[in-house]
């Protein structure tokens, strides 16, 4: 599809000069587009050239003026492209993709073997500033890092309570508007988030002892779920989003706080061999291999889809709403 070409980085930190980095990426491109003279599987199509951050001053300027892009950076290095194909006038327009557009976060209904559901108020982050609003623990997936793992670590750097994140039960997804131009502030814009929320039970052997992390939280507590969305009503309206969307996940989690101790050793069984849940709402997660290829990956199987027994409900989630 690209049939990409990348300048290694390393050569680009071992020119001497401006002069010889503009020489040798001349000759570099040129050589390219040899190579696009032969066969038409030898074509080479998008170019990658990552700056160090140490030649930016002294290569930036040279790269642009030959027609290569910025595509993104960061504390490290420049990334720029430059697509051959679109040289000539009429050419193809470049399929490079673009930087990441996405952020991922997630949030974490917790509950205790009491029924209570852990609770936080933020203070610092978006909902720091609506007085007294409690919401789940949530935070934004690092780099590499799953899903269900960074709701567990989440959860434990927020209230010091090590959790089992079960079944992913909602998914909102949110675009920002593009920024403007002179805008301040907007880190994740232009952006869309995707928010995934968890059910989760406190890790077996531990304390429910809640350890708050003093410079994000400003309370943390036990709640009772009906406490909860009391709470939250004052605030979201009824039918918003995020009413909703906790209206749901909370129903979710104490469904699940409802299989007794046998059951749920029967539906982790159930897990293993089937990929799927007896009765748990949600989507399990597995780790499984690519098959194609080397390496594995991480699956979200919903409960109700098992290659043995027949559905007993619809699986997965409803349609998109707006809200």
């Amino acid at each position: 599809m690209y049939r990409g070409r990348i300048i290694d980085p390393e050569d680009v930190a071992a020119c001497r000069s401006p002069e010889e980095f503009t020489e040798r990426l001349r000759r570099t491109l040129s050589s390219y587009r040899e190579e696009g003279k032969g066969s038409a599987s030898s074509i080479v199509r998008g170019v990658w050239l990552e700056v160090p951050k140490a030649s930016v001053s002294s290569c930036l300027g040279s790269a642009l003026d030959m027609g290569f892009e910025l595509h993104h950076a960061d504390k490290e290095s420049v990334t720029l492209t430059y697509w051959l194909p679109g040289e000539d006038a009429g050419g193809e327009t470049s399929t490079l993709p673009p930087h990441n557009t996405h952020t991922v976060g997630v949030g974490a209904v917790v509950l205790n073997d009491q029924g209570q559901m852990l609770a936080v108020q933020e203070r610092s982050g978006p909902a720091a500033k609506l007085r007294h609003f409690w919401k789940v623990p949530t935070g934004l997936v690092e780099a590499g890092e799953d899903a269900y793992a960074a709701c567990e670590r989440e959860v434990l750097e927020e209230t010091g309570v090590r959790v089992v994140a079960e079944r992913l039960v909602a998914l909102r997804e949110a675009h920002a508007p593009p920024k403007k131009r002179g805008q301040s502030g907007g880190a994740l814009c232009p952006s869309t988030n995707l928010f995934l929320v968890f059910t989760c039970r406190v890790r077996p052997g531990t304390s429910i002892a809640i350890r708050k992390q003093e410079s994000e939280i400003a309370e943390c507590r036990w709640m009772e779920p009906g406490a909860f969305l009391a709470a939250q009503a004052g605030v979201l309206p009824a039918g918003s989003l995020y009413s909703e969307l906790n209206r749901a996940t909370v129903a979710a989690a104490q469904q699940a706080a409802a299989l007794t101790a046998a059951a749920r050793h029967e539906e982790m069984e159930s897990s293993e061999e089937t990929g799927q849940g007896a009765a748990v709402p949600g989507f399990a997660h597995r780790d499984l291999p690519n098959g194609f290829r080397p390496g594995s990956g991480r699956v979200y199987l919903a409960s109700a889809t098992g290659p043995t027994e027949p559905q007993r409900e619809e699986p997965g989630f409803s349609l998109p709403s707006k809200l």
